[in-house]
């Protein structure tokens, strides 16, 4: 298997460091994670779903927004008929059950891994940051832990996901994940960024 490299090594490397003790935020980008994509079609995809819940245990979230958690696994629904999972390592030890019972009359799985980045923004200050570029309302009470939104930063599509009260991660496209970074680098000069290597 080919080895996933980053979109964002170069802006990684020449990321300004912070120059004072203040440290408002930290930036880095996730690593050592799969992402399978299930699609299907509708009047079919309940049996999509009935099947994600029996392999992985969890009951799949009935909207966008909310994200059920099995173990290390992420199930989050990002379209009527479209379900991200999650997990650690280059493929998810759920997958061959899902292809044994997702079938193509039910459903399509596509692993889109390697087309996306996962940038995450921690700390005090992340929500001051991304706050400068997205139109959502990123208040507790409007957008919760474990709680997902497709949205844009800075004319970049990204799905954006609070995974703890302080701490937010961005999936992008590959061809954006860059672009993206910088705009993230540069607006959280002023609150004191550490970039983790």
């Amino acid at each position: 298997m080919l080895e996933r490299n980053s979109a964002i090594a170069a802006g990684l490397a020449r990321a300004p460091r912070n120059p004072n003790d203040q440290s408002g935020c930290r930036l880095g980008e996730m690593r050592g994670w799969s992402l399978l994509q299930v699609a299907g079609f509708r009047g079919s995809f309940g049996a999509a779903e009935r099947a994600i819940a029996s392999c992985c245990g969890v009951a799949v979230p009935a909207t966008i927004g909310p994200v059920a958690r099995a173990g290390g696994l992420l199930i989050m629904r990002t379209g009527p008929e479209q379900i991200w999972l999650i997990g650690p390592g280059d493929t998810l030890a759920e997958e061959p059950a899902l292809r044994s019972v997702i079938v193509p009359g039910i459903g399509v799985l596509t692993p889109l891994s390697h087309s996306r980045t996962r940038i995450f923004i921690d700390g005090p200050r992340a929500r001051n940051v991304l706050a400068k570029g997205i139109a959502i309302d990123l208040a507790a009470d409007r957008f919760a832990v474990d709680h997902v939104a497709m949205t844009g930063l800075d004319h970049t599509p990204i799905l954006l996901h609070r995974a703890a009260s302080n701490r937010y991660e961005l999936w992008a496209m590959r061809t954006f994940a860059l672009s993206l970074w910088e705009w993230l680098t540069d607006a959280a000069q002023e609150f004191g960024a550490d970039v983790v290597p």
